[in-house]
């Protein structure tokens, strides 16, 4: 990370709320409300541990990547907790996820096009920067004050070289592993013998 010091933030710029406010909690850490240059972002600690601080590392490395567009979450940068954990600054996406965002409001055929295409973009600038998200979901799409779709959350994305390294393992969320994934991957395939009407979508073509 020294090599990208111009990504580090003072600590004492970022002003946490008090009480700190989490307002989402995930497998890899916690994330919090807080104010940076006069703007609401949010910050992602992880869970100070070895594993988490990686992935965490590589989520960084992602957003680094994919800086400057506008279906993807912004990223300011890195405040650096102590020796050994940091966490990322990122923008506030004021409506939610995309998920809770349609459990509690109708919407109609033009926003739903216009979401699906933004998303299409999100993805396009990130094959085009080498990061295939792999965890892609409704649950991974923030939404701004516009209704403005970014993506998140990319601390398993992986390059197409470690995809190849990694012999195509599946990972991500079972309900939006595309199946061609799943096909490669041994363990996908022996949860799927346990599940036969699964097993039968996935496979019978």
């Amino acid at each position: 990370m020294s090599s990208n010091n111009r990504v580090l933030i003072n600590k004492s710029k970022v002003a946490m709320c008090r009480p700190p406010l989490v307002i989402g909690r995930g497998a890899m850490g916690e994330v919090y409300l807080a104010t940076y240059q006069g703007k609401t972002v949010v910050v992602k600690k992880s869970q100070q541990d070895h594993v988490d601080n990686n992935t965490l590392l590589k989520e960084y490395s992602n957003y680094f990547k994919l800086q400057n567009h506008n279906n993807i979450l912004k990223f300011y940068g890195v405040i650096r907790d102590d020796r050994y954990s940091f966490s990322l600054v990122l923008e506030y996406a004021t409506n939610g996820n995309l998920s809770s965002y349609l459990r509690t409001n109708t919407v109609d055929w033009t926003f739903k096009a216009r979401v699906c295409r933004d998303i299409a973009c999100g993805l396009m600038h990130c094959h085009d920067n080498n990061v295939l998200h792999f965890d892609l979901k409704p649950e991974n799409v923030l939404l701004d004050q516009d209704l403005v779709p970014k993506l998140a959350d990319f601390g398993i994305s992986k390059t197409k070289s470690q995809m190849i390294l990694d012999n195509g393992k599946a990972g991500g969320t079972i309900n939006y592993v595309a199946p061609e994934r799943v096909c490669r991957d041994i363990k996908m395939r022996d949860f799927f013998d346990k599940y036969v009407y699964l097993k039968y979508l996935f496979f019978s073509q």
